[in-house]
């Protein structure tokens, strides 16, 4: 029997059409367009046969199509026109960041951020879900405005996981296996040709990861890949599946991430000035970095803290204790054991580091807690979630009121351009010729009002035709595989029109989610959804994680309603739920559902997505919607409330939904004039639009992150390594010896000068306290009186404190401070003395997480 062995033929490119190649490894092709247009219009059949991957539709292309494409004039034309785009785009110094920030004292500002995955495209599967996409959209926002970047993260030879559902409605996870060549990343070689990889020392030996390339137009994206002959067939699965595998395989793939990422960019000659860890998986980098500073610069464990520490962002994303990776000790001390020893600590400190202050025995070490210990700058991702965080994490700082934890937040969006469909980029470019630059300005979006009702309704209408027609290719497929009938794939066609009002619903299947808060009353359900005058319909996707049996079972429910004779044609679920297939829902839908169970849901940003396209959100009070909804932009499910029981919520919330479709969405949109426009419906898309596509986009949030996180830190980070690292290494010995002498800090005593128990506002009035420093300073505290105000409920409505200054010492090592106040809100106050250690290089006021209040002993 013959042997054959395998050779592959690349085509060539033309000289004349050199610039192919940097347009294809871009992904500018995923948020622009006209690019997508140019390689469509080279094959489009093998464009859609390569899920819209220009790396892989290079690779494929005859020769034949590439050579007579450099001889058509007209394909020329675009081409030229497009290379000189992507050029513009690629000059930097004409890029936002340059032209705002880019200024004398900040040429060695580069930002190092980390994420277990990416969503950049669906063919470039290295995200899993709104973590991802998240990431994806924001270094797209950062390449556009010209941000100083560099990405870290994991090329996973499997990706997540594909979606099938059997004909039970079970779902069953495929993985694929993907080749490297046809994706758009490139090795990196050193100067003597060869290519970079670095090594990471595990129980089991060294492993190496190889360092690939992604080039997102301006913002380089360094993938670690461990699937080399180098290494054993175990440590080869570490980058093989995005979130699979057992508590060992996770500890494994997050070092490489957090430890193998640090050495990567040393490797490629980065040297970040901050440092950002979105979620916990990446916090190991920050264990490297000090680990780097004690065996370099032969500094303490301590001292290298405080410098790390300074220069640290932590972005974390949930909101529930189980969402947070906590590992067994022994599992920690398998991998780490080394660690202690080389940043020359105990253990026990060591362990530490991720053990909460109040869990003494607990033998979990837990990711977010070592996160928020090794970063000075820690934030949630919208306003009610860094409230939740807050208090989600008010053990670490023991004494210090809830509202002032130093947890801040910076509320998610995404990027505009990735998710516009090409029809309202159509009707933009006519009315709002200048909308791609001005995204920062909410001003400008009230041009949107310019748009006709007629235009806005004719392309909105188009859009969910092309949705219907993308759902009935879904559905053909999936009922295909099943070996349906002639007949029965028939009426895949009658499923939905673009004269019904439509809601989607697609996220992850996670209980908290509630996807099946809405099939609570079944029959007043599918009384709303086929009332023959005004009926509904309802497209659902999603994926459960495949170790999530009770969301794999919401998913079954869902599916079984959807093929039962009473829902038949008005509910559809959408399997293997990915990029393109939201691309094609948020464009299409007139009403985007959300339904979380508050305050669970940190963020979320696909009801984001939606305004952009002109649909409306649907959605509980949670999230980013909870400062998105103005009243009239949209709708809300309850009234923001939050019930201890469970069941209760759920049911006040599906009323709540019942009613608020059927009474006030339903006829809302069902009501026309006399062209057959929905003119009140069309009054809300549009504040809806204007009010979202401003301020919920990743160019707001790069400024949010640069202005409140990343200039900070490195202002910080900066002070403390200067003159090789004196500032640091006093910071470091100056909080030791505050927290050794804390314990005997002592308000004594107080006095208001007032006449009264009742004053009137704006009065102001004097206040002195005798306090008891030990061997602490005057200086090194801050002393200040604090109120609470309360109104005629009892509920606390905020908070007010004034400082104090050192007068006199009385005694030794006591001392009276003094200061004026003057409350200017009514109400009824309760107050108290507080002290808290102070120094100048501090990065934030409860930067020690200690405090001392009156009465205390």
């Amino acid at each position: 029997m013959p042997t054959f062995q395998t050779l592959s033929v690349l085509p060539r490119l033309p000289e004349r059409l050199k610039g192919l190649k940097d347009l294809a490894y871009s992904f500018w092709s995923s948020w622009n367009p006209e690019v997508e247009s140019l390689f469509r219009g080279l094959n489009p059949r093998l464009w859609s046969g390569v899920q819209y991957n220009p790396a892989k539709f290079l690779r494929y292309i005859s020769q034949r199509r590439l050579d007579a494409a450099a001889k058509n004039p007209d394909f020329l034309r675009e081409y030229d026109r497009i290379v000189s785009l992507y050029e513009r785009h690629r000059d930097v110094a004409s890029l936002w960041f340059s032209q705002t920030y880019g200024k004398p004292g900040k040429e060695n500002f580069q930002i190092g951020y980390f994420s277990a995955e990416f969503g950049l495209h669906e063919s470039f599967p290295m995200y899993s879900g709104g973590l991802g996409i998240l990431a994806g959209d924001f270094i797209k926002s950062c390449s556009d405005m010209g941000l100083p970047i560099v990405a870290v993260g994991l090329l996973y030879k499997n990706g997540y996981f594909e979606q099938q559902l059997n004909r039970e409605g079970w779902q069953e996870a495929l993985y694929h296996s993907y080749s490297f060549m046809d994706l758009p990343v490139e090795t990196i070689k050193n100067d003597f040709g060869d290519e970079i990889k670095v090594s990471v020392d595990f129980p089991n030996g060294t492993v190496l990861a190889k360092v690939w390339k992604a080039s997102v137009m301006n913002t380089t994206l360094l993938l670690l890949d461990t699937d080399l002959p180098e290494n054993t067939p175990e440590n080869r699965e570490i980058t093989s599946k995005l979130y699979g595998g057992d508590q060992d395989m996770r500890v494994r793939q997050e070092m490489i991430l957090g430890i193998g990422g640090v050495r990567a960019l040393r490797a490629c000659g980065y040297q970040p000035s901050v440092w950002h860890m979105n979620e916990g998986h990446s916090v190991f980098m920050a264990l490297e970095r000090i680990r780097e500073l004690v065996e370099k610069e032969s500094i303490t464990f301590h001292q290298a803290l405080e410098i790390v520490r300074a220069s640290t962002v932590f972005t974390t994303h949930t909101p529930v204790p189980a969402g947070n990776d906590a590992f067994h000790y022994g599992l920690i001390e398998k991998y780490f054991y080394t660690y202690w020893v080389r940043m020359k600590i105990s253990k026990e400190t060591f362990l530490n580091l991720g053990t909460a202050p109040y869990e003494e025995g607990q033998r979990m070490f837990n990711l977010t807690i070592l996160a928020l210990k090794l970063c000075a700058w820690k934030n949630g991702v919208s306003r009610l979630h860094g409230r939740v965080s807050q208090n989600l994490w008010k053990n670490n700082w023991v004494g210090v009121p809830t509202n002032e934890i130093p947890i801040s937040y910076v509320t998610n969006g995404i990027h505009t351009e990735t998710w516009m469909n090409r029809n309202i980029r159509g009707l933009f470019d006519k009315y709002l010729p200048e909308w791609k630059d001005r995204f920062l300005d909410r001003a400008y979006w009230d041009g949107i009002d310019a748009i006709p009702d007629r235009e806005l309704w004719e392309v909105t209408r188009k859009m969910k035709k092309e949705m219907i027609d993308f759902i009935h290719g879904r559905v053909s497929e999936q009922r295909s595989r099943y070996g349906e009938t002639i007949e029965q794939l028939r009426e895949v066609d009658s499923i939905f029109d673009e004269n019904t009002l439509t809601i989607g619903f697609a996220r992850r299947f996670a209980t908290y989610k509630r996807a099946t808060l809405i099939l609570q009353n079944l029959e007043r359900f599918k009384r709303i959804l086929n009332d023959p005058e005004r009926p509904v319909q309802i497209i659902f996707a999603g994926k459960a994680h495949p170790a999530d049996r009770p969301g794999q079972e919401l998913i079954k429910r869902i599916y079984e309603i959807s093929r039962s004779w009473d829902f038949k044609n008005r509910i559809v679920f959408l399997e293997n739920y990915n990029m393109e297939v939201a691309r094609n829902l948020v464009s299409g839908v007139d009403i985007w559902l959300n339904t979380p169970r508050r305050p669970h849901e940190a963020s979320g940003t696909s009801g984001q997505k939606v305004p952009v396209n002109g649909g409306i959100n649907f959605s509980v009070l949670d999230g980013w919607w909870e400062e998105g909804y103005d009243g009239k932009n949209g709708w809300i499910i309850g009234d923001g409330r939050e019930y201890a029981d469970t069941n209760i919520q759920d049911t006040v919330d599906a009323v709540s939904f019942y009613d608020t479709l059927e009474k006030e969405i339903v006829p809302k949109y069902y009501q026309r004039n006399e062209e057959g426009i929905p003119v009140e419906f069309l009054a809300m898309m549009r504040r809806s639009m204007k009010t979202v596509i401003p301020l919920f986009n990743t160019h707001r949030m790069v400024k949010d992150y640069l202005d409140e996180l990343y200039l900070p830190a490195y202002s910080f980070g900066s002070a403390l390594e200067e003159k090789r690292f004196e500032t640091g290494k006093a910071m470091a010995e100056w909080k030791t010896h505050i927290e050794k002498e804390w314990r005997a800090v002592k308000i004594q005593s107080n006095t208001i000068r007032r006449d009264e128990e009742e004053i009137p506002a704006n009065l102001e009035l004097e206040f002195s306290a005798t306090v008891y420093l030990g061997e602490i300073e005057p200086k090194d505290v801050a002393i200040e009186i604090y109120f609470e105000r309360y109104n005629v409920m009892g509920e606390l409505e905020g908070t007010e404190t004034f400082p104090m200054a050192m007068d006199m010492e009385t005694l030794h090592h006591t001392y009276v401070f003094k200061g004026k106040f003057r409350l200017s809100e009514r109400g009824n106050y309760k107050y108290s003395i507080r002290a808290l250690p102070y120094h100048p290089a501090l990065p934030l006021k409860f930067d020690t997480g200690l405090i001392r209040w009156m009465g205390e002993a």
